[in-house]
């Protein structure tokens, strides 16, 4: 059984109804295509020079590795009555990884003592921002930041286990789902 809901009124009314007496409770949430990116550091050497671009990691989908780290109420506690399209920044998103992704340059980071000539090289061989060489460094990606503030969520997801019995309540984002 699954019910949709669009307003934090209409969530907080269904979860907390269900989740009376319940064995579990687990708490996902989607975030919109393209939402946010990795920052991430590539490293490598460039005929005998190191260095490191300062760059990211595009996500194109992101999941959910493991449902949201704390129970419902203490999640009901940390939305208040704040919507779906501003939860953002109430919600630690580092659960969430790409699918598919890209790589993107940025600002080059050079050990000491390259001279300007390996630079020019450099760049005239992989480009200003290096892109060129990104899947040739070792790479390591940081947590999750959002290209917008706000509106990154498009739905919550609480699945509640009661025996045998499993309901699922989603809050839909007003801004992606038609309402009705």
């Amino acid at each position: 059984m699954g019910d949709n809901v669009y307003t934090n009124k209409k969530f907080k009314e269904a979860v907390l109804e269900l989740s009376k007496d319940c064995d579990s409770v687990e708490i996902y949430f989607d975030l919109q295509k393209h939402a946010g990116f990795y920052p991430t550091k590539f490293e490598g050497d460039y005929k005998g020079y190191y260095f490191t671009i300062h760059g990211k990691e595009y996500g194109k989908w992101f999941e959910m590795i493991e449902p949201y780290d704390c129970d419902l109420k203490e999640f009901i506690e940390i939305i208040g009555d704040t919507e779906i399209d501003k939860l953002d920044d109430k919600l630690d998103l580092h659960y969430h990884r790409t699918t598919d992704f890209s790589l993107g340059g940025g600002e080059i980071e050079w050990s000491e003592n390259v001279p300007e000539n390996i630079k020019e090289d450099f760049e005239e061989d992989y480009g200003e921002d290096g892109e060129g060489i990104l899947n040739d460094c070792d790479w390591d990606p940081d947590s999750l930041e959002l290209h917008e503030p706000y509106n990154n969520i498009t739905s919550i997801q609480v699945n509640i286990k009661k025996g045998e019995k499993e309901n699922e309540i989603k809050w839909l984002n007003k801004n992606y789902y038609n309402e009705g």
